[in-house]
């Protein structure tokens, strides 16, 4: 990003028929980023096409610099007013002060990320898990709060990389993304690497060259 303050880097596979996964970054001023992941419900066109709304209206929301508490509200009123029947978002959303590091975010309906203070093994940050946007109407989003350290590494990912599937049906799973992050982090230097190989072990254990969801990572230092 041409800053000494923080690095960030994404990745998002395609599937076989065409979904709604979608990640942003942003400068938001010159003190705070925006990052976001998210999936909409559903497959195909109309999955694809409210992607592309969710992604503005989130993305235009949070460049006004209001309180993402605040902001995850009104963004969750205009889906909910925008969305087609049974579509919902999942989406992780959150706002780095580039100068302290202050990260807060709310997860509405994404799984927990992964977080690795330096040196130390990842974990997932559990918490505060909302409901998806677009869900229901009037939802009071809340924040959840962390500070990134020099050497520390936050990781989204969407739920296409958990719930891949191998031959006879068994899903990736939690555990197993995290373990094996694990068993090669002293081989990993910079974010690129990480997320491609999160991303290439998702596609090793599918054994096929056509994803059956999208699976999108970010990592953010």
């Amino acid at each position: 990003p041409g800053r000494e303050e923080f690095d960030v880097y994404a990745r998002l596979q395609p599937a076989k028929v065409v979904g709604g996964d979608f990640y942003d970054f942003f400068l938001i001023d010159q003190d705070h980023l925006g990052v976001v992941t998210g999936s909409v419900s559903g497959k195909g066109i109309p999955a694809a096409l409210f992607m592309v709304v969710a992604k503005t209206i989130i993305k235009n929301q949070m460049m006004t610099g209001m309180d993402i508490e605040e902001a995850m509200s009104v963004i969750n009123t205009r889906l909910f007013e925008s969305k087609t029947p049974g579509v919902v978002v999942q989406a992780f959303v959150g706002v780095l002060n580039t100068r302290n590091g202050n990260f807060r975010y709310v997860n509405a309906g994404q799984e927990a990320p992964l977080f690795m203070r330096k040196d130390r093994p990842f974990v997932y940050l559990e918490g505060q898990q909302m409901g998806p946007l677009a869900e229901t109407e009037n939802v009071r989003y809340r924040k959840m709060e962390l500070t990134l350290r020099q050497g520390d590494s936050l990781v989204l990912c969407s739920n296409g990389a958990f719930e891949a599937k191998d031959a006879q049906g068994q899903e990736f799973g939690r555990e197993k993304l995290r373990k094996n992050l694990n068993a090669r982090r002293s081989r990993i230097n910079d974010l690129k690497t990480l997320v491609n190989a999160i991303c290439d072990d998702v596609s090793a254990y599918e054994g096929t060259p056509y994803h059956q969801d999208e699976v999108t990572v970010l990592a953010l230092a």
